[in-house]
Parts: structure tokens; C-alpha cells; sequence
């Protein structure tokens, strides 16, 4: 089955499942680039985040960096899979998977992932890691960040009778430093603060967690 294919039915099947369980409102679709590299950050609050990152953002080659444990389980693996997604080892230096992934950035597509590393067990961001910043430094490929809020009600939806709001909202692109000198580690550091403080700017101030204060200060 061609890729465009299967990015056709893997969106219409996502949104088909989100929108039983929720109404989904976005906003800023302006700022994905339709062509080009793009790494897209998004706040983890739900199991629902992928579906709706397939089911909303418009790009026909999403490759996602999904945690390496989700491959053993039998709901999430096999659709997974088909959309063609990474599976990122948690916790060690996966060499293997962050070359694929500079792969498909260097062919022009766009690699999706959750700087935190994993689903928040409270909705509210928690401290990243520096692999979107350094994904995007090494690559030169700018950064698409993608806020969700509303998605961890999804689950409630059944028992309370009710399709909660949720509200995905897309910002401008950043463009990462350049990858020479010295300080890499600081540089990482500083743009991760940047990307996540961006993200944090998209999301209503309960989601924002760790990152409250840094949208704060980045707006002034």
C-alpha cells in the first residue's frame, strides 16, 4: 500500500476515534509548513495525543519517536507501527533510532515527539529532555510546536456521558541555533528552554506545569 495511502486511512481512523470521545477545536494550522523538515513538539497529556497529531496535523509523513515499551503492547503497537513511527529507547543514548530520525529529516519530512519523554501522569508539563533541540540543531530543521489541552478528559467521556472540548493549537515555527562552537550541551540546554516555553504559550495555565513561569518570562 503506497505511504499516501496509509496517511489517508490512519488519519480518517484517528479522527473517527477522537471525535466519538471529544470535539476538537484547532487553531493555527497556518503555521505547519506544508513541505519541508519540521520537527513537531507536542505536550503529552493523553494516550489520545498521537491519534489526534494524525488525525489534525496536515502533513502526509508524519514519523513519530515513540517510546520503545509501547511495542509490546497490544493496542498501541500495531497501529503504531503501520504509521511507520520510531521506537525510542527511554533513558540511554538510542543512536540508531535519533540517525533514522535525522534521516527523515534530511529527506525533507517531519519527525513528531514528546520532549518530556513520555505522557505527563497529571496533564502538566514536566522538565524535557534536549532531543527535540538537538534533533532540530543537528539537522538545521526548525521546530513546529503543537499545545493540546483537553485531552485527558478523553478516557471520562464514556462514563460521564459527555464529549469534552479539546483544543489543539499550532504556533510559529523556531528556528534553531546553528551547530558550531563550543557549549553544544549549553546550547541544547537553552534552545530546549525556548521550545518548551513556546509550547507552554499554547496550552491554558494548568497544563503548563514547570513551564508556567518560562512562558511567562519569554512573552515579555
Amino acid at each position: 500500500m503506497p505511504p499516501s495511502t496509509r496517511r489517508v486511512i490512519l488519519g480518517s481512523l484517528a479522527r473517527l476515534v477522537v471525535g466519538v470521545h471529544g470535539r476538537l477545536e484547532v487553531e493555527g494550522l497556518e503555521h505547519v509548513p506544508r513541505t519541508g523538515a519540521v520537527v513537531l513538539v507536542f505536550n503529552h497529556c493523553s494516550n489520545f495525543d498521537p491519534l489526534i497529531l494524525y488525525g489534525w496535523c496536515p502533513r502526509e509523513e508524519i514519523v513519530g519517536l515513540v517510546a520503545s515499551e509501547y511495542s509490546q503492547r497490544a493496542f498501541e503497537a500495531p497501529w503504531l507501527a503501520w504509521s511507520g513511527a520510531l521506537w525510542l529507547r527511554r533513558g540511554e543514548a538510542d543512536r540508531r533510532t535519533l540517525a533514522r530520525a535525522l534521516t527523515v529529516l534530511g529527506r525533507g519530512g517531519m519527525v513528531a515527539l514528546a520532549p518530556e519523554g513520555g505522557r505527563s501522569p497529571n496533564a502538566s508539563m514536566r522538565r524535557a529532555h534536549p532531543g527535540a533541540a538537538s534533533l532540530a540543531i543537528r539537522s538545521g530543521a526548525p521546530v513546529l510546536p503543537m499545545g493540546i489541552a483537553g485531552s485527558d478528559r478523553l478516557w471520562m467521556s464514556w462514563s460521564r456521558l459527555e464529549r469534552p472540548r479539546v483544543r489543539v493549537r499550532f504556533g510559529p515555527t523556531i528556528v534553531p541555533p546553528s551547530d558550531s562552537g563550543e557549549s553544544r550541551r549549553a546550547r541544547r540546554a537553552e534552545f530546549t528552554d525556548t521550545i518548551m516555553a513556546a509550547l507552554a504559550d499554547l496550552v491554558p495555565p494548568a497544563y503548563r506545569g514547570v513551564y508556567g513561569s518560562a512562558a511567562v518570562e519569554e512573552r515579555a
